[in-house]
């Protein structure tokens, strides 16, 4: 009983954490990803999402995986922003994993051949490829 309540009992096991290593540095995966694979690998052991939360962000932050090619493209797309205010860049970000859900952008020309041809759009929306 005292195991489930105690924060000192709440810790992912050193096994646990090298799993979790591997799929956060190997895999790319976020924390909603890896819990099912932990409860399957560990049934009888209690995992809690705030320590695997806490694991994932640390080895995040240990091994630099902010600058992926998302990341790249959208400080690409802020900076043209930046320089040109006549960009628009809407984006939607997954609440929990932090992951890039969506992204739209056009840039001052394209605004500006909108805004003469509204009748005709074109969207290249590429959906779950990667």
């Amino acid at each position: 009983m005292i195991q489930e309540i105690a924060p000192r009992f709440q810790k992912l096991t050193q096994e646990m954490l090298a799993d979790v290593e591997k799929y956060v540095i190997q895999g790319r995966m976020d924390s909603i990803s890896i819990y099912p694979l932990l409860k399957h690998d560990y049934l009888n052991q209690p995992i809690y999402m705030k320590d695997l939360y806490n694991a994932v962000y640390q080895f995040h932050k240990k091994n630099n995986l902010g600058d992926g090619d998302a990341s790249q493209m959208l400080q690409l797309l802020m900076d043209w922003k930046d320089s040109e205010s006549l960009w628009i860049i809407k984006t939607q970000l997954d609440p929990i994993s932090r992951r890039l859900v969506s992204l739209l952008w056009m840039s001052p020309i394209q605004r500006e051949l909108y805004n003469q041809y509204n009748d005709i759009v074109i969207v290249d929306s590429t959906y779950n490829t990667n």
